[in-house]
C-alpha cells in the first residue's frame, strides 16, 4: 500500500469505531485515537496506523483541516442515517451533553453540527462507506475498501470484527422520537420524514 497513514473519520454515532476496527484488520495496522491538538496537524500524525476521528455532533467539528491530507494520508469515511446516527450519539451522551455554561445544546445546534461532519466526509474521503450497507453487505464492503487501498481481496469472515446492527432503536425512544419530529416537521420535506420512519437505507 502507498500509504503511509490512514484516517478513518465520520459524524459522531456513524460508526466509525467498527469501520476502524475493520481496517486496522486489513491492513495490519494498530488504531490510534488522536487528540483534538493532534487533529490540527494532520501529517504530523505517526506513521503505520489507523487513525480514528469521530467529527462530534455536539460542538462544531474540531477537525476542518482536511485540505492538508497529502498523497500520504489517505481518508476512508462512514456516514449513517441520519436519525440512526444521531441518536446513537444521544444514548452515548444520555440526552446530549453538558456544554461548559451548564446547559444542553440546541436539537438544531446538535443536527447543523452533524450536517457539517457528514459533509466533510462525504467530500474529502477516498471512500465513503455506509453504515447501513457495510451491515446488509459486509464481504462487498470488505472488498470494496480492499480495492481503494490497494491491499490484498480479503472477506468479512477473514477478519476478527463482529458488525451489530443496531439502527431502528431510536423508534422506541419517545423522549428523542419527539425531538427528531419536532425537528424534521420544522426544517425538512414530509417526503424526508417519511424516509426516516421507514428506518435504515442501505
Amino acid at each position: 500500500m502507498k500509504y503511509k497513514r490512514v484516517i478513518v473519520a465520520g459524524p459522531e454515532g456513524s460508526g466509525t469505531n467498527i469501520l476502524t476496527d475493520v481496517v486496522s484488520e486489513l491492513i495490519g495496522w494498530p488504531r490510534c485515537d488522536p487528540s483534538a491538538l493532534q487533529i490540527q496537524k494532520l501529517q504530523a500524525l505517526d506513521e503505520e496506523r489507523v487513525h480514528h476521528i469521530s467529527l462530534p455532533s455536539h460542538r462544531p467539528p474540531v477537525w476542518a483541516r482536511v485540505g492538508d491530507l497529502s498523497d500520504e494520508t489517505v481518508l476512508v469515511g462512514i456516514v449513517r442515517d441520519e436519525a440512526n446516527s444521531v441518536y446513537s450519539a444521544w444514548r452515548r451522551f444520555k440526552g446530549f451533553p453538558v456544554t461548559p455554561q451548564g446547559g444542553l445544546p440546541d436539537f438544531r445546534v446538535f443536527m447543523d453540527n452533524y450536517t457539517i461532519a457528514t459533509t466533510i466526509t462525504m467530500h474529502q474521503a477516498l471512500l465513503t462507506v455506509g453504515y447501513e450497507g457495510l451491515c446488509a453487505q459486509p464481504d462487498y464492503h470488505v472488498r470494496l475498501i480492499c480495492a481503494n487501498l490497494q491491499l490484498p481481496r480479503r472477506s468479512y469472515k477473514s477478519l476478527g470484527v463482529e458488525l451489530q446492527n443496531q439502527n431502528g432503536k431510536w423508534q422506541n425512544d419517545s423522549a428523542f422520537v419527539r425531538k427528531w419530529f419536532r425537528y424534521v416537521d420544522n426544517n425538512s420535506t414530509p417526503r424526508r420524514a417519511e424516509k426516516s420512519w421507514e428506518g435504515p437505507r442501505c
